[in-house]
């Protein structure tokens, strides 16, 4: 499965982020804990959507590879980049099931996920901005 436009222009700009905004980004994911878990719940439960899940953490370890390999003075590992950027990635991933469902947690975990990086975020087909929080 090819992943959209959205998420792979996503992680391609987020990689290459600053270094200290992916730590503060990080360090932020402990109080989006039960956001994350959401998606996790959503992803577990079903077998495609794992499948696109594995490739996605594939395809941001790469990128993230990809970067620290163009900059020499990154100090951050490109496993820990790719754990900042993950959560959004996923989140954009799951975009249209997250925002679509019945089950208001789905909704409010996009929201809330993509809020580190919605600067950077592309809106959606819709043309409406990205969440903002």
């Amino acid at each position: 499965m090819a992943l959209s436009q959205e998420v792979t222009a996503f992680v391609q700009a987020a990689v290459r982020l600053p270094e200290e905004r992916l730590r503060r980004v990080d360090r932020a994911w402990e109080r989006l804990q039960p956001y994350s878990a959401v998606v996790a719940e959503l992803v577990r439960g079903n077998p495609t959507l794992l499948e696109q899940a594995r490739e996605l953490r594939e395809f941001v370890i790469t990128e993230a590879r990809r970067t620290a390999a163009e900059r020499e003075k990154e100090r951050l590992i490109p496993e820990d980049v790719a754990e900042a950027v993950l959560p959004t990635a996923r989140a954009l991933l799951l975009r249209k099931v997250l925002e679509n469902s019945s089950d208001q947690r789905r909704a409010q975990a996009f929201t809330a996920l993509t809020a580190p990086y919605a600067d950077i975020l592309l809106p959606d087909r819709g043309g409406s901005p990205s969440p903002s929080a």
